[in-house]
């Protein structure tokens, strides 16, 4: 499913109109037929009542469409304005014409005061005042029936996005309205996604108004669902064996940072990795050999932490793996940090570089576009800022396109970390997850998580798609683990927890 921006939803109706000759009136019916449809399949709507607030844009057109299958439901509907009415476009105008000619009451709001006696006997609100184009900040006007509407006790439905978010980027204009359900016209926008915007959504459903799949299809960035996870899981057959399904490299842990080594193994043993191998130094190897029997486990040279003495020992097991886990607990020692470049410059696998591997990116100034490998980072918000030199908040603002950006310029496939979370590739495609929760947010989650995205990478030829896919089995153990147990759960459950993850998509195509 395509996630847009609000100019690029703008443009995708400018293109269905004049490129497959779709009217604006069919479009604008379809969105408020469909929306109705929709609520009814979601609210009891016998013996209701329903106010419907329009502004003078298309998204109020979409709004007098809706009032008009509410009152065809026998809802006790009005329509109420506000705005530049002078100012609808001939199609809004239209559909006004026929709520008109239907008898479907109308007042013009002028301010909050009438808008909440309007409301006051109303069990719906039907939020279709300002669309997700909106750019400039609102008026004190539209910022007081804003908060008027926050205030109301009944279900507030608002039509493509609430009004006051921004479709592009999920801020608020400051203020946008608190809804239970959103319906979005056509396709998700991200301010559908992104914080804070999700958080005043409610329960977003997609209305399908007719968009030809060929011009969707052609756009970048993708919310990753459930769908697609089922479309593209690997499935094993009764004669596979071990050596089919991966043997993931795992170079991590340092003195001190052993577990972050261990929960890497366990995400990719629970992931379903044919074999794994786990490098480390000597006192750390005393640590961990026997902790997961399934695991091998090998001291490359003496000491707490990698150094170059070990790197031709590495890159020598390195010829036997699928794809390789670097940086997890590994330290952050001057030396550690020449070992890792040393890999990323002589390695020509696939690579999951996550963590201190990051740092030792930054701060040993590696051209990422130069390396051998195909690279895999996995930052989190600060450690993007490490890379970048970006502003954190600067970051969180555009995570999308920073995501986008960065790989692009540096030939590699990113993983963004945090809410949402975001995978971009070096052409410019990016996922953007849907699974995932607050609990996750503990320490070993992002070790776990680079082992699954290791196994995904060996099994499933495409980076983009099984990395995604691997984001959204991480998020998809955790939520199973939230609805179970509540916060509080273990990166270790995360990776006990995948194959229950793999069992309901497999089960499922």
């Amino acid at each position: 499913m395509i996630l847009l921006t609000s100019r690029e939803a703008e443009e995708l109706d400018f293109k269905v109109m004049n490129k497959w000759k779709i009217k604006e009136e069919t479009l604008m019916e379809t969105a408020g037929s469909k929306a109705v449809q929709i609520i009814e399949r979601n609210i009891n709507l016998k013996n209701k009542s329903a106010a419907v607030l329009c502004g003078s844009g298309n998204n109020g057109g979409d709004g007098y469409v809706a009032a008009r299958y509410l009152k065809n439901l026998c809802v006790d509907v009005v329509i109420l304005e506000n705005g530049h009415m002078e100012k609808q476009g001939q199609t809004s105008k239209h559909y006004r014409q026929i709520a008109e000619e239907m008898n479907i009451p109308f007042v013009y709001i002028n301010n909050e005061k009438e808008l909440k006696e309007q409301l006051f006997n109303k069990d719906i609100l039907i939020d279709a005042l300002i669309g997700s184009g909106l750019k400039k900040i609102l008026n004190s006007e539209k910022i007081k029936l804003i908060e008027a509407i926050n205030e109301y006790k009944g279900t507030v439905i608002s039509l493509d996005i609430p009004s006051g978010l921004s479709g592009t980027d999920g801020q608020m204009k400051p203020v946008c309205v608190n809804a239970d359900y959103t319906i979005a016209m056509g396709t998700l926008k991200r301010g559908h996604v992104l914080y804070p915007g999700i958080e005043y959504c409610g329960k977003t459903i997609v209305a399908d108004i007719g968009y030809p799949y060929i011009e969707t299809e052609k756009y970048p960035v993708k919310i990753f669902t459930e769908t697609e996870a089922e479309k593209i899981i690997p499935k094993r057959n009764r004669i596979t064996h071990k050596g089919k399904n991966g043997h993931i490299g795992i170079y991590a842990g340092s003195y001190g940072m052993e577990g972050a080594s261990l929960l890497a193994a366990s995400g990719a043993l629970y992931a379903g990795a044919g074999k794994i191998s786990l490098n480390v130094t000597e006192k750390v190897s005393r640590s961990v050999k026997g902790k997961i029997k399934e695991v091998m486990v090998t001291a490359l040279e003496d000491g707490e932490y990698f150094t170059q003495k070990s790197i031709e020992a590495a890159l020598e097991k390195a010829m036997n793996y699928k794809t390789i886990v670097l940086g997890c607990g590994i330290g952050r020692n001057e030396e550690t940090q020449k070992f890792v470049k040393k890999i990323l410059n002589r390695y020509d696998g696939k690579i999951i570089a996550d963590a201190d591997a990051l740092y030792a990116i930054a701060d040993q100034d590696i051209n990422l576009s130069e390396c051998k490998a195909k690279l895999i980072l996995t930052p989190h918000v600060g450690e993007f800022s490490k890379l970048t030199g970006k502003d954190k908040k600067e970051i969180e603002r555009n995570r999308i396109d920073e995501a986008i950006r960065y790989a692009k310029e540096n030939k590699v496939t990113v993983v963004l970390k945090g809410f949402p979370t975001v995978t971009a590739d070096e052409n410019g495609n990016a996922f953007v997850n849907t699974t995932g929760n607050a609990g996750m947010a503990s320490g070993g989650s992002g070790d776990v998580l680079s082992g699954i995205i290791a196994v995904m990478n060996a099994q499933i030829e495409n980076t983009l798609y099984a990395t995604a896919l691997a984001v959204y089995m991480h998020g998809k153990s955790g939520d199973i683990l939230l609805k179970e147990k509540g916060i509080g759960y273990t990166a270790s459950e995360l990776a006990q927890t995948l194959p229950y993850v793999r069992k309901m998509s497999e089960n499922k195509k």
